[in-house]
């Protein structure tokens, strides 16, 4: 599709009048993929305000057509947004409308990844042991279905939370375990979660001072197609922190080509962004003195 390809190329201006016409559409299928695609640009770029009006204008779509896998989609999707932007509490919400939604389906996929989900959240939000309880949740459903390869979603859980803990020695083994397990980019209608595991496992590696391992990984982030279209906040910062980690390197040439491409796509970002007030601050210590400054790890 015309839209995609002009993502894929980084035309984002294109890609959005593509979106916007497709919109316009009478086949509800092209209206329901335009909106989700709309959405996705907007996260892409930073601009959270207009992606939380596109994710409504999205579940108005879906909830007034009644199609339970488009309801799915959206919730799914905009949970997961959600965590990315820092609010795992909204997220939660979401996460249990799923849970609903899979339960009266009697679908063990949908409950996968709703635990999965649901998990971070409690993560994110420092309820360490209530995600540890939905983490065996997960494991014991995993085991009881067909897909024994979906355990691959136990351990990205448990890497999480062992990094949300601190404990990156822990963190990194269950991520590791999960890393031969997991799927192959999928097509762009699934839940491909490449992006969010490759962005766990690097944050962990650079945690635990593995500084080439969390530059590869971060690598892997940029390089992904399908698999990082529905995390476009982790897609873009994974620029930026290519950026820092390069800058304590000292290679200044890449680290300012880093800090330039994320810059780039966030250049029309909601104001006032931390990650863009300070790449603009390290970029132009980088370009104005020819010398990297000192900086902390965060």
């Amino acid at each position: 599709m015309k839209g995609d390809i002009s993502l894929y190329k980084g035309e984002l201006d294109l890609a959005e009048n593509e979106y916007r016409r497709l919109a316009g559409r009478e086949e509800p299928a092209a209206q329901i993929l335009a909106l989700n695609r709309l959405f996705w640009l907007a996260e892409l770029q930073g601009k959270f305000a207009a992606a939380g009006a596109q994710s409504s204008a999205w579940w108005e779509k879906a909830n007034k057509l009644g199609q339970q896998a488009w309801i799915w989609s959206v919730r799914f999707n905009t949970a997961h947004y959600e965590l990315q932007i820092g609010h795992p509490e909204m997220a939660l919400t979401k996460f249990q409308e799923l849970s609903d939604q899979a339960s009266e389906q009697e679908d063990i996929n949908s409950q996968r990844w709703e635990l999965h989900g649901k998990g971070l959240a409690y993560s994110a939000m420092n309820r360490s042991a209530e995600a540890l309880r939905v983490a065996g949740e997960l494991r014991k459903i995993t085991e009881g279905g067909l897909n024994k390869k979906s355990v691959w979603l136990y351990f990205h859980l448990m890497g999480s939370i062992e990094l949300k803990q601190r404990n990156f020695v822990l963190a990194i083994e269950n991520l590791e375990k999960a890393l031969p397990l997991m799927p192959f980019e999928s097509d762009i209608w699934s839940a491909g979660l490449q992006a969010l595991f490759f962005d766990s496992l690097a944050q962990s590696y650079l945690e635990a001072g593995q500084q080439e391992k969390a530059l590869a990984t971060y690598n892997k982030i940029t390089q992904l197609t399908s698999g990082r279209l529905a995390w476009g906040v982790i897609y873009a910062k994974s620029f930026y922190q290519l950026g820092k980690i390069n800058e304590m390197r000292g290679d200044r040439a890449k680290a300012i080509d880093h800090y330039r491409k994320f810059l780039d796509l966030w250049k029309n970002a909601d104001p006032n962004l931390p990650e863009v007030e300070d790449a603009k601050k390290r970029l132009a210590g980088l370009t104005a003195s020819g010398v990297s400054p000192k900086i902390e790890k965060k």
